[in-house]
């Protein structure tokens, strides 16, 4: 199966939630194929399915005041945060495809997400593990996340929505919220724990060449011109 790869660079979260409604729409309509949207928000802190007003840990004014945004979105899962810094990962595609050839189930699929996190962070020696939709570098640490959506058409089931991991990501932003709905858990960066910026480029790279492999995709790499935006 093709997948065609995009990167947008950043780009504000309403603008790519739009995004992503269309191509789910087109490709439910096989008039593109699959894509993984590779890209950076501005800052933003969204609300899952799960999410309570508990899970944030300062006022919406101040939250505000930090010019940091506020949406309430269809995925699972609680509450998270996306910035510059931050990759986040959208893949829209067939999974209607990935149920009957891979027999995966929602689960099974989330896993997939979070191996690639965990391989991309092994490549720079961080230990991590996952567990409960986010990766985890220490008890109470999280350093990545998964969320997702899947929307059913006629034709067939299509995901949106996707992965995060925290590379250079603005911390003091994180701080704003209880990661993943835990009450004492708190968000790291690679920049942190490595004590370096990263190269993002590297690590946009280094995605691709798993979720080719994860998924049974060739891939092949799009323009930003092509995304309706």
């Amino acid at each position: 199966m093709h997948c065609t790869v995009v990167d947008l660079g950043i780009i504000p979260f309403r603008e790519a939630l739009a995004l992503q409604e269309k191509m789910c729409a087109l490709r439910a309509e096989n008039k593109i194929e699959d894509h993984l949207l590779l890209l950076e928000h501005d800052p933003i802190i969204t609300l899952g399915r799960k999410a309570t007003k508990e899970m944030f840990r300062v006022s919406p004014i101040e939250i505000r005041k930090m010019g940091i945004d506020v949406i309430e979105i269809d995925r699972g899962g609680n509450i998270t945060y996306h910035g510059p810094g931050q990759l986040v990962g959208y893949p829209i595609l067939n999974f209607s495809r990935l149920v009957e050839e891979q027999q995966l189930t929602v689960e099974k699929y989330m896993i997939i997400l979070r191996r690639m996190l965990l391989a991309v962070l092994r490549d720079f020696d961080i230990d991590a593990w996952q567990e409960d939709g986010g990766v985890w570098v220490a008890e109470g640490i999280k350093i990545g996340a998964t969320g997702i959506a899947i929307k059913s058409f006629p034709s067939m089931k299509v995901t949106k929505h996707g992965f995060a991991l925290d590379v250079n990501t603005n911390l003091a932003h994180f701080a704003t919220i209880a990661p993943c709905g835990y009450p004492n858990a708190e968000a790291i960066s690679m920049q942190k724990i490595l004590q370096k910026k990263i190269d993002m480029t590297y690590i946009k790279q280094s995605i691709i060449n798993i979720f080719g492999d994860a998924f049974g995709h060739s891939l092949e790499v799009g323009n930003r011109k092509d995304m309706f935006i």
